[in-house]
């Protein structure tokens, strides 16, 4: 109805440590660490999971396939008397260069314990050697439509990645629909000069 019945604050950490390396020809493994925590109007949770990733570029036509599972782990505390299961995700996704076009095409599917079958898809257009720029959408759009204005977007996202020498810059913007936008900002560097 409009009254303010008073205020709370709210905050997520992530921290992650990856590595990837070639495990046999055409074929690289990775593997994360991750400490989560959540506060939310004083009370806190946090917990503790790994992400297990492979990518196995074919020597079809510059086709990559890639499969992973997520949030492999257990909650370390929570925010009232229960603990939280983790999202446990299951992924699989194929990568295939379009035809005499600079452009990448990518889907996949997911599924996870908590929210079922989802699946998204993107292009990845390279401008120079040094710059691309990406459209995608996520079927988790679909969940955030309430009825107003901002629905047409919610799903959709899209982005520009720099790279110069073994250091990358991607940043991407996503709609979430009439909750708003997320802006993301990723550094990446590659040891050793292998590929990412």
């Amino acid at each position: 109805n409009g009254q303010q019945l008073g205020e709370f604050g709210a905050s997520d950490i992530l921290i992650t440590a990856s590595g990837a390396r070639e495990l046999k020809e055409e074929l690289v493994g990775g593997v994360s660490l991750k400490f989560l925590t959540s506060s939310i109007a004083g009370n806190s949770a946090s917990a503790v999971a790994a992400d297990l990733g492979a990518i196995y570029h074919t020597k079809y036509e510059g086709w990559d396939v890639g499969g992973g599972v997520f949030n492999l782990g257990f909650a370390t505390s929570a925010y009232l008397k229960e603990k939280d299961d983790l999202p446990l995700t299951y992924r699989l996704g194929l990568s295939v260069p379009l035809e005499h076009l600079p452009v990448r095409f990518s889907f996949s599917g997911e599924y996870t314990n908590a929210e079922g079958i989802r699946g998204a898809g993107g292009l990845e257009l390279t401008f120079t050697q040094f710059l691309q720029g990406r459209l995608g959408y996520n079927t988790i759009g679909l969940d955030q439509r309430v009825g107003l204005d901002r629905d047409a977007l919610a799903g959709f996202s899209g982005g520009v990645g720099i790279n110069v020498k073994n250091l990358s810059v991607d940043y991407s913007l996503s709609s979430y629909g009439e909750i708003g936008f997320l802006n993301r900002f990723t550094l990446t560097s590659a040891f050793g000069g292998g590929r990412r």
